[in-house]
């Protein structure tokens, strides 16, 4: 019964916590409307199947090439008769399934370094933070293309390419947060009741540490995205007849005069997607601030 008393207030506690941070998020028209938009996309690359075929994004059917917006293909076809649409609409499964999963895989791996290193300090953080100066040196872009060039390309090889740009950066921002944290009082009587290392880490600071951590992931989803298009433009992304929104953007260059509604589509999407994700990043910044 002790037990009950005890996690019954800490639980209501953090869903006030929860609920508070709630409503400043909702006191941001704009916040909420990048939501809906992000839970939109969400639903509509959950859900590709369901809206429609995937053998219209990619089965070429060159009668049907270039056509403009119609009933029958509602934002046209491209120049192999493929459905403008459907290619957007299973395109959105690439473009989030590699913005998040990179994300938090960079955030997992680099999060774990990041903390040991500023958790124990000396000579352990100094040589683990040289090695992430060194990383942080090269631009997360030219690390990707780097990446992919030497593996090739493909889905695999982008996530891994885009989680080893981005591990530094998580493992930086961890770390700062921990040196922030780990002299406060309640983490030294918690050493001083005999709580062991990581017990300290994963329930006393990472918890202390989640807001900062949860603004950059969101902030950082939206750079990944676009990164993952570019690639994919540059021809390291996605191979073809793959329904990618960089690819389409890539494929659009030779009919960007007589058919520019190839180029507006995607490009429409890629920065509808990104911006939705920062209006909820920059949302959740003041919510938790």
């Amino acid at each position: 019964m002790k037990k009950t008393k005890h996690e019954a207030p800490r639980t209501d506690k953090k869903r006030s916590q929860l609920l508070e941070v709630w409503g400043r998020l909702k006191k941001s028209k704009v916040a909420i409307a990048g939501l809906v938009i992000l839970t939109l996309l969400i639903l509509m690359a959950v859900f590709a199947d369901v809206l429609v075929d995937y053998e219209l994004a990619i089965a070429q059917n060159m009668p049907e090439k270039l056509q403009g917006p119609s009933p029958a293909h509602w934002l046209g076809t491209d120049g192999f008769g493929r459905d403008i649409l459907a290619r957007i609409i299973h395109g959105s499964r690439i473009s989030l399934s590699i913005g998040f999963v990179s994300v938090i895989v960079s955030l997992v791996v680099g999060g774990a370094i990041g903390s040991i290193a500023g958790y124990y300090g000396g000579t352990l953080d100094m040589i683990v933070m040289r090695f992430i100066d060194v990383l942080m040196a090269i631009p997360s872009m030219l690390m990707c293309i780097c990446v992919v060039t030497v593996l090739g390309p493909g889905m695999s090889n982008l996530l891994v390419a885009i989680t080893i740009s981005y591990v530094a950066t998580f493992c930086v921002i961890v770390r700062s947060s921990i040196l922030t944290i780990k002299n406060s009082d309640y983490i030294e009587a918690a050493r001083a009741t005999g709580v062991g290392t990581f017990r300290i880490i994963l329930k006393h600071i990472i918890p202390n540490a989640i807001g900062v951590i949860i603004v950059n992931v969101t902030l950082n989803v939206a750079k990944i995205i676009i990164y993952e298009s570019t690639l994919s433009f540059l021809g390291l992304g996605m191979p073809p007849p793959q329904p990618e929104w960089g690819l389409m953007l890539s494929e659009a260059r030779e009919f960007m005069r007589p058919a520019p509604h190839l180029l507006i589509f995607p490009a429409a999407a890629i920065v509808l997607c990104a911006c939705s994700v920062n209006l909820v990043g920059d949302g959740l910044r003041d919510a938790l601030d």
